[in-house]
């Protein structure tokens, strides 16, 4: 849905916002659906709690290891 957004805009770049947790994830998909052309800026956001969880952290590198073998 975002390629159609930033196509139709005619954007050169895009500002990609999320959590320092789930950027690596977030930029690797949007990097594998997006043309070269166009750039990816990250800014990672500190969440409001400066701890991350185990629970968390656990489930984040699950989701990072199902992405890289199936989806990018």
């Amino acid at each position: 849905q975002s390629l159609s957004i930033v196509e139709a805009l005619r954007c050169r770049d895009i500002l990609l916002v999320t959590s320092r947790l789930h950027m690596h994830r977030s930029y690797r998909t949007f990097r594998g659906s997006f043309p070269e052309n166009i750039e990816i800026v990250r800014h990672s956001v500190v969440p409001g709690r400066f701890e991350i969880g185990v629970m968390e952290a656990s489930l984040e590198a699950m989701k990072s290891l199902f992405y890289s073998l199936w989806a990018y």
